[in-house]
């Protein structure tokens, strides 16, 4: 049992050592930055996006996957895929649909099958608009229907991956108590 004058030293040697530093031990010292680091990812804004940029990341790689696979297993040139710089115009415009879809919604509070229902739904009617958008803007440009088609599914499979891959890691958290 620690007595009250016993106490009055700890924190008089700890007043005294201030200089120094706390003395923690190094594995408590870690586990107080992961903790923070773990609350810091708790924040919906920063939850939010991370879902962004997994489906941003998500989004770039299928159609850079898609135009390499339409290329060489279909042999459509290069020219005919789709305008130079086209990145610029349909990552904001995926993700503008994609986060207007399901803005409301907590990703966190979300069950697995509405997470796929709304992905799929989502991807579906960015890509529908995307292509009613490519009409309009892109008037002259010509656009390979076999390389929106393997986009949209290399897409859906990628955005799905990198959303369930995030639950995962949030879920991995939680049990760890973090």
């Amino acid at each position: 049992m620690v007595t009250k004058a016993q106490d009055v030293q700890a924190i008089e040697a700890d007043g005294a050592n201030v200089a120094a530093g706390p003395r923690i031990a190094p594995g408590v010292r870690t586990t107080i930055g992961r903790a923070a680091w773990a609350q810091w990812l708790k924040h919906k804004t920063v939850q939010r996006a991370l879902f962004a940029t997994g489906d941003a990341a998500a989004l770039v790689v299928s159609h850079v996957v898609s135009k390499i696979g339409v290329q060489h297993w279909l042999g459509v040139s290069a020219k005919g895929m789709s305008p130079r710089d086209y990145w610029v115009f349909y990552l904001p415009f995926l993700l503008a649909v994609l986060y207007l879809l399901d803005r409301n919604h907590s990703p966190d509070a979300r069950r697995p099958e509405k997470e796929l229902e709304l992905a799929v739904k989502g991807i579906s009617f960015a890509f529908l608009l995307l292509v009613c958008a490519n009409f309009v803007v892109f008037k002259t440009a010509v656009f390979s229907r076999y390389l929106m088609m393997t986009w949209y599914a290399t897409a859906l499979v990628l955005v799905l991956v990198s959303r369930f891959g995030l639950r995962h890691l949030y879920g991995a958290l939680w049990i760890r108590g973090l």
